[in-house]
């Protein structure tokens, strides 16, 4: 059964080791039309998903005070437009510190932008269940095709990546393959189809 829940935006400025990277195809009009992404004037730049055409949620760390941040359209030429950011609100409990050390936080923050752009809003549902391992979720985002290279960037793509670790209800650790079942265990579990949809990252 195929579940659609938006759960988390991992979206990482390329000032971090955050970013998801790889050479994942292009993601459908479906999927890429829910996808945003978000420039900042320090030089970063990161996707996030709209919840509304005016509403996107990416990750706080991506919109840290001190700088100015556009949303970025593009034409039918393919040509930039840059969108106002009217107001941010990142999650209270979001601790930068934290996360450069690598622990859990509340790293997500909502923009509003100034005007509607031309973005598709996702469905947010509940999900009846916790995420559990081997759950698989369809990621997609603005994430560079080589590490540090910018130029292979600028894309929607898409992948679809397994739970794997402990899950939680703060953060979850996804991988590019199944995880491995222990020895002499059955299959795990999350072969249940995609249980998630996340529009995610850079």
């Amino acid at each position: 059964m195929r579940r659609v829940l938006l759960s988390l935006v991992f979206a990482g400025a390329t000032s971090l080791a955050l970013a998801m990277v790889g050479g994942a195809p292009p993601a459908s009009d479906a999927v890429a039309r829910r996808v945003a992404l978000i420039v900042g004037s320090r030089g970063n730049c990161c996707s996030g998903v709209a919840l509304a055409r005016d509403v996107v949620l990416t990750a706080a760390h991506c919109v840290t005070p001190g700088a100015d941040y556009k949303l970025v359209e593009y034409d039918a030429r393919h040509q930039p437009i840059l969108r106002d950011v009217a107001d941010i609100a990142r999650h209270p409990q979001f601790e930068l510190k934290a996360l450069l050390a690598h622990r859990a936080t509340a790293d997500v923050a909502l923009l509003k932008l100034a005007q509607p752009a031309d973005l598709a809003p996702a469905r947010l549902m509940p999900s009846p269940e916790p995420v559990a391992v081997g759950d698989r979720f369809l990621v997609a985002g603005y994430g560079v095709a080589v590490r540090g290279d910018g130029r292979t960037g600028g894309q929607v793509r898409a992948a679809t990546l397994s739970a794997t670790g402990q899950p939680g209800s703060l953060q979850i650790r996804l991988l590019d393959r199944p995880p491995p079942a222990p020895a002499g265990s059955a299959p795990v579990p999350g072969i249940r189809g995609h249980r998630s949809l996340c529009c995610l990252n850079r």
